[in-house]
C-alpha cells in the first residue's frame, strides 16, 4: 500500500512537471540592438514641485517592440542623491533645471542610456513673466533724472 501511494504522488508530480514544461515557451531576446527611451518627462517640460511626476522609460528592440525590462537606474544633474530605479514610477524632484539620465545594464553585458534635458522643476505658484517690465521701468527712471528747474522746488521730468 505504501508503495502505491508513493507512486501515485510521484505520477502526479511528473504529470504536473510535464504539463508545466509544455506550457513554458522560452523566448530568445536579441539584446544587441536594444535601445533605451525615456517617454516621461520629455525634454524642456515643466514639472510642478508640489505634485508627483510620472517617470517612464523602456527598452525597444530593433523592430521597435517594447522589451520587458525593469532594471533601469535614473540620475539627475541637479539632485545627486536622487537615484531611483524602475521603468515606471512616481516621484518628485527639487527645484532647478534637470538633465535626467536613465541607464540599463542588459543581460548580454551591454550598457545603454538615454538623457532628456531642460526639465524645469518649479513651484506651481512661480509665474512665468513676459515682456519688458524692467526695461520700461529703467527708461522711466532715467528720463526723470533729466530735469529742468529754475528753483529747487520746481523740478519736472523731461519727456
Amino acid at each position: 500500500m505504501l508503495i502505491l501511494a508513493l507512486l501515485a504522488c510521484g505520477n502526479d508530480y511528473l504529470v504536473l512537471e510535464s504539463e508545466t514544461a509544455e506550457e513554458i515557451e522560452e523566448v530568445e531576446v536579441d539584446w544587441s540592438q536594444a535601445e533605451l527611451v525615456i517617454t516621461s518627462p520629455v525634454s524642456a517640460s515643466f514639472v510642478s514641485l508640489e505634485d508627483g511626476t510620472t517617470f517612464k522609460a523602456h527598452l525597444e528592440n530593433a523592430e521597435g517592440e517594447v522589451l520587458d525590462f525593469d532594471e533601469i537606474t535614473w540620475k539627475s544633474s541637479v539632485a545627486s542623491d536622487w537615484n531611483p530605479t524602475g521603468s515606471e514610477f512616481e516621484d518628485t524632484l527639487p527645484i532647478g533645471v534637470h538633465d535626467l539620465k536613465a541607464k540599463a545594464l542588459l543581460p548580454n553585458g551591454d550598457r545603454v542610456s538615454y538623457t532628456v534635458g531642460g526639465v524645469l522643476v518649479q513651484s506651481a505658484y512661480a509665474g512665468i513673466y513676459t515682456g519688458n517690465v524692467v526695461v520700461d521701468l529703467i527708461t522711466e527712471q532715467l528720463s526723470c533724472l533729466l530735469y529742468t528747474s529754475d528753483a529747487a522746488d520746481d523740478m519736472q521730468c523731461v519727456d
